[in-house]
């Protein structure tokens, strides 16, 4: 029971938009992408988490990673993101961003940009723990941590952002072109809204000139923007296209807020 409960999550269309083959992913159920949009963002809530938490053992295995590089850290998320939750996204971004290099190198160049934006992740400020009681410290865990679980929640709103502007073409996979027909300008404003507050009651402790707001302008800009091209590049809205910005976004939060440090 338990098991085919595991295999029946692995199998809903927001997991097999991320990381499904072409062949799964062109047989995803209509009727099961009613519910993809909301499934996309608790994904990403599941990623960002899990990724936390993988950070976390990986410290209490190897040691603190507060007065160094976060060597093991870093090389365990490395591994999950580029071998598992994200291998398809930065397949896409790199051999996006190649043109007319040979698509091994982009994603070698992705890869490398991955490993030092997480190399990057320290936690050099105090703002924990925090004045809560103990029962809820966790509603504000350490910095990098913060940081850990918003990267994925944006990557998955620049996806559903890019959805509302770009053209559903022949080369609209299925499951992509329903998933254009779920999301809606009011859904996206929704959770723009709900993670600019949520960065500005976690980074607030940050300068002024990079807050919570600031950080949250680069992700919004950047998946915009790349995604409009990924798009044109890609002859539509796609998937390759979309978890290509899904990732961008990414680094370009997480580079923004270590710029804020």
């Amino acid at each position: 029971m338990a098991t085919s409960r595991t295999q029946g999550f692995f199998r809903r269309p927001a997991w097999a938009l991320l990381w499904a083959g072409r062949s799964h992913l062109a047989q995803t159920d209509a009727r099961a992408t009613t519910w993809m949009h909301w499934e996309l963002m608790g994904l990403g809530l599941t990623i960002g988490v899990g990724l936390a938490l993988l950070w976390s053992g990986a410290w209490a295995l190897f040691g603190d990673g507060f007065s160094a590089l976060p060597l093991a850290p870093a090389t365990a998320a490395l591994v999950v993101m580029t071998l598992g939750v994200y291998r398809r996204a930065v397949v896409a971004l790199g051999s996006l961003l190649s043109r007319r290099s040979p698509p091994a190198l982009g994603v070698s160049v992705v890869v490398v940009t991955l490993l030092a934006c997480l190399l990057g992740l320290r936690s050099w400020h105090s703002d924990w723990p925090t004045d809560f009681p103990v029962a809820v410290q966790w509603m504000r865990p350490i910095p990098l941590f913060r940081a850990l679980v918003m990267a994925p929640l944006w990557g998955m709103w620049s996806m559903l952002a890019v959805c509302l502007f770009a053209p559903v073409t022949r080369r609209t996979e299925l499951a992509v072109s329903q998933l254009v027909g779920r999301v809606g300008a009011g859904f996206v404003a929704f959770w723009m809204v709900l993670l600019v507050l949520l960065n500005s009651w976690w980074f607030g402790f940050l300068d002024a000139v990079f807050n919570g707001v600031a950080i949250s302008l680069t992700p919004i800009i950047a998946g915009l923007a790349a995604g409009q091209w990924f798009c044109y590049r890609t002859g539509g809205v796609t998937r390759k296209a979309l978890l290509a910005t899904n990732l961008l976004a990414q680094l370009a939060f997480a580079f923004a807020y270590q710029a804020s440090l």
